[in-house]
């Protein structure tokens, strides 16, 4: 299968359109059907949107809105649903920086998130930002939207580095100590 030059051909070229078109809700079937003429990619494909759809799997409402169609998306295991392709940063990163590869469940997307890498007085991992967004909070915790705002209506007092914002429904973590409750979280 993977010897077949036209299939490899056409699989690179659906990746090539997946990385250009990152837009939350895209719907790229027009160009993939035109990408792709074998059959078993083209089953692929079906089966990819199959999986983005709400009644497939489920997901905040304003979320799921924001999936992607007509990419090739993993049919199987642990990233069941998500892209094949990841958006893994092709530029150098400045020293001391790394990158976490986080999963948005509800859109069912990946996350590339810039993060420092330990020091002698960080002995852990960190996203580089000093505050983070419920997107970015519910993606390191690998946790639906859902899930999130069950914890932040019934439990708010639980979660780490939780900041109040006035006059808002938003929410931001204070970066440091949001992490140090997860990483609490996991031992």
């Amino acid at each position: 299968m993977t010897s077949d030059p036209a299939r490899a051909q056409q699989l690179n070229e659906l990746a090539r359109v997946e990385a250009e078109n990152r837009r939350p809700g895209a719907n790229l079937r027009v160009e993939a059907i035109v990408a792709a003429s074998h059959p078993q990619l083209r089953d692929w494909l079906q089966k990819s949107d199959r999986l983005a759809d709400p009644k497939e799997m489920k997901g905040r409402s304003d979320l799921v809105k924001q999936r992607r169609l007509g990419i090739l998306r993993h049919l199987e295991g642990e990233d069941r649903g998500f892209p094949l392709g990841q958006p893994v940063p092709t530029h150098h990163l400045p020293q001391g920086q790394g990158f976490w590869l986080l999963r948005l469940r509800d859109e069912l997307e990946w996350l590339s998130m810039p993060v420092l890498k330990p020091t002698p007085s960080r002995p852990y991992p960190r996203p580089v930002k000093d505050r983070l967004n419920h997107r970015e909070a519910r993606a390191i915790l690998d946790w639906k939207a859902s899930r999130l705002d069950m914890w932040l209506a019934d439990r708010p007092h639980l979660i780490g580095g939780r900041l109040a914002v006035d006059s808002s429904r938003g929410v931001l973590f204070d970066t440091d100590a949001f992490v140090r409750w997860v990483y609490a979280l996991m031992n």
